[in-house]
């Protein structure tokens, strides 16, 4: 390269920074542009183009501009956390950290480096996102985590998720050596981390009577909604949470690490937003809110973003034709328009908001499947979970349970691309659909999931650690500990008994835990659990 050559681009890298410092980074991205159309591998224009993209909000294409731009030799620390920062916001915990750790080993006091790991540390499901990425390096996870533990034994955060690091690997016996009962009366006055210990105490010593509270909750506030989708159950049923109920709700929010909040439509309900900022009160509880996100304001998606909601979107329609015919009532430009307002706050404060996206699956969108996965890149979703529609509906939409074998065999032909798709949007994809997952693998490299063969294996290794830290309230006001689990297993009904505190251990409850130590669970729990189609880290609550 001339002397010419290297003045150019020198001119035009510098141009590039002074319309990204002035808040016009798209424009900036046309220039890097011109520098890479010539010398596509001039790692400087490669890092200033990833930093514009990362600002912008499209982390996949900020990914593959940092990865090629640190990929030349060592990478200079700036590349190295900005692609660090990148991974987080995909959802690649486990990457972001190996590089932060990398970077810390080289200079131990940079503040940078010790606040994106804080980001990540104080996260309950660091490594998690990416399911087959943690389990691969669970070991290594759980080293990390002793070694944390042995540096400073105090830290009451490192020490709850070391033995929940534990029990998801089976390790209880690990567990009893590090929570005893004595180290618990050090947390007396923190309800939150005492009930967390003991909780996993509780776990590894197989208890099916707990002292501990529930941990995590699934709530159906109301049946009432500003829609009348076509597959909706809900609306058949007249059902509104029992005043006491919201109010022993309220009550364990300082144990609580983790409620989903769904409908009907929460927003619909006048008291929501009341609700939301009393638990924002606790910042060891995480808010996931299930919703249309039609009537989300201006005003609620500030609150939301800022305040890192996992926000959970139900649609079921790229098109404003398809979605419209199957949330009846709804508007799709006004969903586009909510979904690029939240956008917008997302960037302007660097929120960890997780954005996922919920698709029931029927005959009127099963078409769409890919099309879905382009609307959650577009729109910054982190997850697409896709569902079949409610069994018990009894309806021509039904695909999978009236055996639409035209349908079938194309969810079937296109699941493995569907995968590789999301993969490289840097989306998590969790496919629950029969006869696409079981086929083609979730994140297994192709092959068949295995199933339980044989449950006794289990009786050493719990499958299933639900029935000891949540309750489901479902949308007829029964509680089961999930959604997954059989209606007919039902352990309460809050129409009846309006109580919470006396379903947690009641006898369908001892029934559930007992059986998941025994292993006889193959006539008890629900064929989905069973056949391979749910993640681990969904059974074990990492």
């Amino acid at each position: 390269m001339n002397r010419e050559e290297k003045e150019e681009k020198s001119v035009l890298l510098d141009k590039g920074k002074e319309l990204f410092i002035s808040g016009r980074p798209q424009d900036a991205i046309g220039i890097y542009r011109q520098i890479l159309d010539k010398d596509p591998e001039f790692a400087p224009a490669l890092f200033e183009e990833g930093k514009a993209w990362h600002v912008l909000g499209d982390h996949g294409k900020a990914r593959s501009l940092l990865e090629k731009a640190s990929s030349g030799g060592p990478p200079q620390a700036e590349v190295s956390i900005l692609l660090a920062k990148t991974y987080r916001a995909l959802g690649f915990f486990r990457k972001a950290q190996d590089i932060l750790i990398r970077l810390k080993e080289k200079d131990p006091d940079d503040p940078e480096i010790d606040r994106e790991l804080d980001w990540i540390y104080q996260d309950e499901y660091t490594g998690l996102p990416s399911v087959s990425e943690f389990i691969g390096k669970y070991g290594e996870t759980v080293r990390e985590y002793e070694k944390r533990a042995g540096e400073n034994p105090e830290n009451r955060k490192v020490l709850a998720h070391l033995a929940q690091l534990y029990n998801f690997g089976g390790q209880y016996a690990k567990t009893k050596l590090l929570v005893t009962r004595e180290k618990l009366d050090t947390f007396s006055e923190e309800r939150f981390f005492r009930n967390k210990l003991l909780n996993e105490l509780e776990i590894a010593e197989g208890k099916t009577v707990l002292e501990s509270k529930v941990r995590s909750l699934a709530v159906t506030l109301s049946n009432r909604c500003n829609l009348d989708c076509i597959m909706c159950l809900t609306s058949k049923v007249n059902w509104d949470l029992p005043e006491p109920v919201i109010g022993e709700i309220v009550d364990l929010f300082p144990c609580l690490e983790r409620i989903m909040w769904q409908g009907g439509e929460v927003f619909a309900l006048p008291y929501f937003t009341e609700l939301l900022k009393k638990a924002f009160r606790h910042p060891n509880l995480k808010q996931r809110i299930v919703t249309n996100g039609l009537l989300i304001t201006p005003e609620l998606a500030g609150l939301l973003v800022k305040n890192n909601v996992e926000l959970t979107f139900s649609v079921d329609g790229v098109t404003k034709e398809v979605y419209e015919k199957i949330r009846r009532g709804g508007d799709f430009e006004k969903l586009k328009g909510v979904l690029r307002r939240i956008s917008e706050i997302r960037k302007q404060n660097e929120s960890r908001m997780v954005l996922n996206l919920n698709v029931a699956v029927m005959k009127s969108n099963y078409r769409q499947l890919e099309g879905f996965l382009d609307f959650a890149k577009e729109y910054g979703f982190n997850f697409v979970c896709l569902m079949p529609i409610h069994i018990h509906l009894k309806t021509p939409e039904d695909i999978f349970t009236n055996r639409d074998e035209e349908a079938l065999d194309f969810i079937r032909k296109l699941a493995p691309r569907l995968e590789k798709t999301a993969r490289s949007y840097g989306i998590r994809l969790e496919n629950r659909l029969p006869h696409s997952s079981q086929v083609s693998g979730n994140e297994t490299g192709g092959k068949k999931k295995k199933g339980i063969e044989k449950p006794g294996q289990f009786l050493k290794k719990f499958l299933c650690h639900i029935p000891w830290q949540q309750l489901t309230i479902d949308y007829d006001g029964t509680v089961r500990p999930d959604c997954l689990c059989f209606p007919e297993k039902s352990a309460g009904d809050l129409k009846k008994t309006p109580s919470l505190s006396g379903i947690w251990n009641n006898e369908v409850m001892q029934e559930y835990r007992k059986r998941i130590i025994e292993g006889s669970i193959n006539d008890f729990c629900s064929p989905f659990c069973l056949s391979g189609l749910i993640e681990e880290s969904h059974l074990k609550i990492p």
